[in-house]
């Protein structure tokens, strides 16, 4: 079948082939694919696999993002208040963040492709279900399991990426699937926008289940399985606990875990405040607010794929450390626009867009540099690092507002102490030896 056909095609490029081993202790990393293979079939298959890895990690921004138009007409029809139904939002970052820890280490166990079609299948269960909700509470509970569901694409398309590539090809395929969680918070609002002008906030949940369904089809059909048998922990929770474990001992990845959590911190905060901040204090009109969001959003994808271009020629950690170099950088900006200098909205905007545009930098880095060390359990590793960054956003998502709609003083602080705390995470990678194999 086409899925057998695309493992081993990177089996037989010597993807996954060992490399010459480095001096020292370092341990072989991956090749990347063979000069003297026929290019046009792999191109193709290589470029399938890219497809449904992005439809599953765009399965996530799409689900968060895509009914937000529709917040105020959600609130008015089940009679709650805003904050309740402001809830839903958290209540699927909670999903996805708790989820990656059941789907992350069971794809360790039993392969890849069975918890991606069951918690696709699940999404699309969870997702009818709150397009025939009847109470916000009912509303609260089936986001978070919409959530937990759909956490299964996002950590297994981390795990996919992991089984087959290690070094710079990594951190150029990590670079796609930063391309699709950019992608996501551009097309999610407008594109519920214009489903609300046809039906109202059920029918953007159905057009969910039916992109559900779309996507399970595309994995079924074309996902590979690349955690073979023998790669599979055979040591069931047991095993799980301990890799976690493992993970939570090991400072360097925890420090990288903290560098990518807070950098996508800068961005929830972003999200989370910037339609009160630009539209309740400068007076943006929706258009102008989705004009500009998208301007910032192009920022995050941009600096993503020139990450994928630059990553032939300069090292991951200096890639990274230009990007929260720029996210302090913006940080800064943001804060002095807002509370000193009073800058105005291009000022506000141009810092929005330096803190976007680092994480396209942060992201694919920090993401191939934790995982290196884990091949055995690049789910579980990817699970924790996934939930890491979610629970940050979930819990800074709210701070932003702390002091209602009309000030944007808590959005700047947060952003800025988010940043900084991502900058001293950095420096303890700085100073201590990494302890996973060492890699460009």
């Amino acid at each position: 079948m086409e899925r057998e056909l695309l493992f081993h095609t990177f089996r037989n490029q010597g993807v996954t082939a060992l490399a010459q081993s480095a001096p020292g202790n370092q341990s072989p990393v991956l090749t990347q694919p063979l000069a003297n293979e026929s290019t046009h079939p792999t191109e193709r298959r290589t470029s399938t696999l890219v497809l449904v890895l992005m439809s599953l990690a765009i399965l996530g921004p799409l689900s968060i993002d895509m009914y937000l138009p529709a917040l105020p007409a959600l609130q008015r029809d089940l009679g709650a208040s805003a904050s309740l139904a402001q809830l839903t939002l958290s209540a699927c970052l909670l999903g996805l963040a708790s989820g990656q820890l059941i789907a992350g280490p069971l794809s360790d166990v039993v392969g890849r492709r069975p918890p991606v079609l069951v918690g696709i299948a699940g999404f699309i269960v969870m997702s009818f279900l709150c397009s025939i909700a009847p109470n916000i509470e009912s509303l609260i509970l089936f986001r978070f399991l919409q959530g937990v569901a759909g956490s299964a694409g996002v950590v297994v398309s981390r795990a996919v990426i992991r089984d087959l590539y290690s070094g710079i090809r990594s951190s150029q395929m990590f670079s796609l699937l930063v391309l699709a969680n950019g992608i996501g918070p551009i097309l999610a609002p407008t594109l519920g926008g214009v489903i609300l002008l046809a039906t109202d906030w059920r029918g953007v949940f159905g057009v969910l289940v039916g992109l559900g369904v779309v996507i399970v089809g595309v994995a079924w059909r074309y996902l590979p399985e690349t955690n073979q048998l023998e790669q599979r922990s055979t040591a069931g929770v047991r095993m799980t606990l301990s890799a976690f474990g493992m993970l939570l001992r090991d400072r360097s990845f925890v420090a990288y875990s903290l560098v990518m959590a807070m950098g996508m911190s800068t961005m929830f905060a972003h999200v989370a405040g910037s339609s009160f901040v630009l539209q309740n204090i400068y007076g943006v009109s929706e258009q102008v607010f989705a004009v500009l969001f998208g301007v910032i959003a192009i920022g995050y994808i941009g600096t993503s794929q020139l990450n994928a271009r630059l990553i032939n020629t300069v090292p991951m950690r200096t890639m990274l450390r230009l990007g929260v170099g720029f996210n302090l950088l913006g940080a800064i900006i943001v804060f002095l626009v807002v509370n000193v200098f009073d800058l105005g909205l291009w000022g506000l905007t141009a810092g929005l867009f330096l803190v976007a545009m680092s994480n396209g930098f942060i992201g694919p880095n920090v993401t191939a540099l934790a995982l290196n060390g884990y091949p055995r359990v690049a789910g579980s590793a990817s699970a924790m690092l996934g939930l890491l960054t979610f629970a940050s956003g979930a819990i800074v998502a709210p701070l932003v507002g702390i002091a209602g709609d009309q000030t944007a003083v808590p959005q700047t602080l947060v952003i800025l102490g988010c940043s900084l705390i991502g900058v001293v995470a950095l420096g303890v990678l700085s100073r201590q030896r990494a302890s996973v194999p060492a890699v460009p």
